[in-house]
């Protein structure tokens, strides 16, 4: 498949509208195809790497924390989009030995641990913390008055 560097698309999407249009792009065969070539051309040494390199290449942190793979708990099934079949033939044309399997358990990892990203985890990290120490300093208290 020739690689076209024109993408029609604006990447990465911020909000599920921005998605929801990429999605309906992919409909259009010509539009599909250029998706699959820039998300080829997001490139990866690995199957791992190149995931990842890919879904931050296509969604914002924001984004992904509104999808799961399977759509569980009040989010959006990314397998039952057009961009998600898009991901799958750009991963494949880099490693034709790739798995379904391997490639779903990269994506669904990918959405599940968006959270921890951009500073996610030490921001709950450190709520954690001043909870701890908020009821640390309660009891002590508490101890203190007895």
């Amino acid at each position: 498949m020739p690689l076209v560097s024109d993408n029609p698309f604006d990447l990465p999407a911020n909000t599920m509208e921005e998605f929801t249009v990429i999605d309906a792009g992919c409909n259009n065969e010509s539009d599909r195809l250029r998706l699959v070539s820039v998300l080829y051309l997001c490139g990866g040494d690995c199957l791992r790497d190149a995931v990842h390199m890919i879904m931050k290449e296509l969604l914002t942190k924001e984004l992904c924390l509104q999808f799961s793979l399977k759509g569980k708990l009040s989010t959006q099934a990314f397998d039952k989009t057009n961009v998600f079949q898009a991901i799958i033939v750009a991963v494949r044309q880099r490693f034709d030995t790739a798995t379904d399997h391997d490639i779903n358990k990269t994506i669904a990892r990918w959405l599940a641990t968006a959270r921890d990203r951009d500073g996610g985890r030490a921001e709950r990290k450190l709520k954690k913390d001043i909870v701890g120490h908020a009821s640390l300093t309660s009891a002590t208290d508490k101890n203190l008055d007895s």
